[in-house]
This record gives C-alpha cells, sequence and structure tokens, in this order.
C-alpha cells in the first residue's frame, strides 16, 4: 500500500511540475515520464526509507532525474531538434529498461533469497591499528607522488593557474595514467577511514572534504566526489543512519561545488587570482550563478538529449559497435603496459561527443553516454534490455554487499568505491571501471600483510519468536551464510 501511494504521489508531482513549466515542451506531459516518476517514486519512497544509499534507490532517483525531471525543468536545447513523438518513443524505451533494471534486481532477490535480514555491522576489532594506518599512509603518499607528478609533467602549477580548457588537454603528455594513480591517495583515505571513523567521524569527515577540494583544483570534478563519497556511506553503514534531508543539502552543496569548479577551470588567468582572494571567487561566481548551474545540471544530470542522439544514430541505420565501448576501462592498461596491441575499444563518450557535433573528432574531450545509450550504440535497442538486466543483478549484489558489511576492513574500504562508480555508471557508462582496478590494487596488495580483522554482525533470525523476530549474534561471514541457507 505504501508504494501504491508513494506511486501516485509520483505522478501527481511531475503533472504539477510540468504543468508550472507549461505543456509546450516535449516531455512535459509524457506518458512514459509519468509512468518512470511512479515507478521511481515507489522504489525511493516504499521502502526502507532510513537506507537512503540503497543501490537500488539511487539508480532509480537518478534514473528519473536524468530522464524524465531535469529534462522538463531544463527544456534542453538539445531536444529542439527532435519533434514531440520522437522524443516520446525515447522514452517508452528507457521505460522499458527501467523495468529490466527491476526485473534483474528482483530475479536475483528471486533466485539467491536471504532469509535473515542483517542489521548494522557491529564494531570491527582491529588487531593492529598502527600496521593498518601505516598502510593507508604509503598508499596515500605513492597517490600524491603521482598526483604531482602528473602535474609537474604538463607544466607546473604555474602553467594551470594560467591554463584554460579540459584535464584531458593539461594532461596529454602523460597519457593520464599517473593522473589516474592519484586514485591511490583515495585508496589510502579510505583504509584510514574504515579504522578511525568510529572513533574520530568529524576528523574523518574533514580529511574528506580537504581531498575533496585538492582533487577538484587540478583533477576531474569526478574524482571530487570520491573522498566524500567514501566517507558518507561508511558514516551511513558503520556509525549512524543519515537521514534523507542531509543526503538533499549534500547534493545541493555537490552542485554547487561542480559549478564553482567550473568557473575556475575556465578562469584563464584570472585564476590566480581567484585562488588569492576568495572574495574574488564568490563575487564572480555570484555574478554567472545562474547559468553555471544549470549548465551543470545540463553536462551533469540531463541526459534524455544524449540517449536520444545514440537512439538516432541507431535508427538511421548506422553500424553497431558490438561491444567496441565496454573494454575502454582496460585501454589506459594496454596503451601503457602493452603498446595498444590487445584490444580495439572505442570511447562511448568521445564517440557520443562527435555524433554531437563533428568538430570534435579526434579530440580528448568527451560526453557522458549514460548506460543506456552505450548499451544502444553497441547492441541496439533491443538488445540493451539484456545490459539492464545484467545492470539491475549487479545492482543487487552491491545491496547485499553494503547491508551485510563485511569482517574484512579491505573489503569494506572497496565496497563504497564500488558503490559509486557503479551507480555513477548510469550516467558515465562503462568507461570509469578502470578506476575499479587502480582504486582497488593498493587496497588489496595490502590485504597480504594485515592479519584478518574480525568483527560481528548482527542477524535478525528468519522465524519470530512469539511474534518479534530475534536477534542473534554472529562473529563471521560464514556462519551468517549457514543462516542464510
Amino acid at each position: 500500500m505504501k508504494k501504491i501511494f508513494a506511486a501516485i504521489g509520483g505522478i501527481v508531482l511531475f503533472v504539477l511540475l510540468a504543468s508550472s513549466l507549461g505543456a509546450t515542451r516535449n516531455v512535459a506531459f509524457s506518458v512514459p515520464a509519468m509512468l518512470l516518476a511512479a515507478m521511481a517514486s515507489a522504489v525511493c519512497l516504499g521502502g526502507d526509507r532510513k537506507d537512503v544509499f540503497d543501490p537500488l534507490k539511487s539508480v532509480a532517483a537518478l534514473y528519473v532525474v536524468a530522464f524524465a525531471i531535469l529534462p522538463v525543468l531544463l527544456d534542453s536545447p538539445d531536444l529542439a531538434k527532435y519533434s514531440k513523438s520522437s522524443v516520446h518513443a525515447g522514452q517508452w524505451y528507457l521505460l522499458i529498461y527501467f523495468c529490466f533494471v527491476l526485473i534483474g534486481y528482483k530475479l536475483w532477490q528471486s533466485i539467491f533469497p536471504i532469509k535473515a535480514v542483517p542489521r548494522m555491522p557491529k564494531p570491527i576489532r582491529v588487531v593492529n591499528e598502527s600496521g593498518v594506518l601505516w598502510f593507508a599512509g604509503a598508499m596515500f603518499m605513492l597517490g600524491f607522488v603521482c598526483y604531482g607528478y602528473a602535474i609537474v609533467k604538463s607544466g607546473g602549477i604555474g602553467h594551470f593557474l594560467s591554463f584554460k580548457g579540459g584535464r584531458a588537454h593539461l594532461l596529454a603528455n602523460v597519457h593520464g595514467i599517473f593522473h589516474r594513480f592519484s586514485l591511490f591517495m583515495a585508496s589510502g583515505y579510505a583504509l584510514y577511514a574504515v579504522v578511525t571513523i568510529r572513533k574520530r567521524p568529524i576528523l574523518v569527515g574533514i580529511a574528506a572534504c580537504m581531498l575533496a577540494v585538492l582533487y577538484s583544483l587540478f583533477m576531474g570534478r569526478g574524482l571530487a566526489f570520491t573522498p566524500i563519497m567514501i566517507f558518507t556511506i561508511l558514516y551511513h553503514y558503520q556509525v549512524k543512519r543519515i537521514k534523507a534531508r542531509y543526503m538533499l543539502i549534500g547534493m545541493i552543496g555537490g552542485i554547487l561545488l561542480l559549478a564553482v569548479t567550473a568557473v575556475l577551470r575556465n578562469a584563464g588567468k584570472d585564476r590566480e587570482a581567484m585562488l588569492n582572494d576568495p572574495a574574488v571567487l564568490i563575487r564572480d561566481f555570484a555574478s554567472v550563478a545562474g547559468d553555471r548551474i544549470e549548465h551543470t545540471l545540463l553536462n551533469y544530470f540531463e541526459f534524455l538529449d544524449t540517449f536520444m542522439l545514440t537512439k538516432e544514430y541507431v535508427d538511421a541505420g548506422n553500424p553497431l559497435l558490438n561491444g567496441h565501448t565496454l573494454t575502454t576501462w582496460f585501454e589506459p592498461f594496454d596503451r601503457n603496459l602493452f603498446g595498444n596491441k590487445l584490444t580495439d575499444s572505442v570511447n562511448a563518450g568521445n564517440f557520443v561527443r562527435v555524433l554531437k557535433s563533428p568538430w570534435y573528432k579526434g579530440k580528448a574531450q568527451g560526453s557522458w553516454s549514460t548506460m543506456p545509450g552505450e548499451l544502444v550504440l553497441n547492441f541496439g535497442l533491443l538488445g540493451a534490455s539484456i545490459g539492464m538486466l545484467c545492470y539491475g543483478i549487479g545492482t543487487q549484489l552491491i545491496s547485499r554487499q553494503l547491508k551485510v558489511g563485511s569482517c574484512s576492513i579491505i573489503t569494506m574500504a572497496i565496497h563504497p568505491y564500488i558503490y559509486y562508480i557503479f551507480v555513477r555508471a548510469l550516467y558515465c557508462g562503462t568507461y570509469h571501471f578502470t578506476n575499479i582496478v587502480i582504486y582497488v590494487a593498493p587496497l588489496l596488495f595490502s590485504s597480504i600483510f594485515l592479519k584478518k580483522q574480525s568483527c560481528q554482525i548482527e542477524w535478525l533470525s528468519p522465524v519470530p519468536v512469539a511474534g518479534v523476530t530475534m536477534p542473534v549474534i554472529l562473529p563471521s561471514p560464514e556462519l551468517g551464510k549457514r543462516l542464510h541457507n
């Protein structure tokens, strides 16, 4: 019943939103968009409302925002070239793909059910905290050295202060591999956070913000959210559940961070004055705040126009990419270690960018292809359904791992980042799976030298006693699996 009311509420809010903005827009009263809003509302509001980081909720919320809500709010100029009927046809496909995500999620849950529901994991008992922190510091320093090397090889901080353009051009002469190795800083931070977040959550949060600022100034804006996401997810599952209103405030802050960073990156010679005097930055940002925020939302969160571009390409009978974009994550390793001999990949973002404007052909700048868009480019409109089914299965697997937790501090440090990249893949496609390999590598290496840590997980027994579910304390995941079966 709760899901039904949530679905009805989603439709009502969407209709009110569309009505307030006018019915002349291509997607204002789209039936598939309204159905998508209803289904996403049922997913987000019909379950455990306290678990705001449930992967299915995150995917549903981002999906409806990208393909239904923001197209109405922003009225993307790129949608103006499509007729209303073609836009609605594209949204019908997007609705079907979302249904396949839900089918994959529920199908795996039905085939491999969990009979016991885990509560929040108990504190980890760290055998050698100083040794773990030593490894965390070593990872961070290695990442910091790679980070500094990439900047120096690209002309140094002075060149950065006067540079106007994208990160791809700035770091072109080091092939991008060293700026990717700066992820080791995030790996070290995650290991540090897992060990200390219960004792000193404020300090861990401050460290996340400092690392986010460092990433946002010199690297990609997507990297800036990495330490923030690691901190919030670990805090949510290890310390205290974060309420939805705080998540909303955080999202607004994230959008502002993206907009401010965009102003810095395009400031050119004025960037040095902005960095030296925050008042200058605030004044300059305030003068263009509305335009920058709208531009940020169009670039990072509204993707109906991008999907329509890929659909138009396939409808025109052009050749499919047949999975060549799915190996792009391996391209940096192939280029730097094997001389570009192992994979023949196509960057989906660059491909979409060229579709949008042929001027970008041969340039190292790309658009975000979205997961549905990338799958359509590879396998066609119908073949993409199977890919979205697999995406739903992956959502279920990550959901289980985050809820159950782990008795290994290494896997606890890995889970938040996998969640972040997997959910983000809904927007940017599979390209950033490279980052998972780089992020995980130093953590797995350090696990060889660290003693296995132990913790306790509290499970709810599947059979209630006198109508009340009774908690059972189990010392290891293996005993938890016995209770599953």
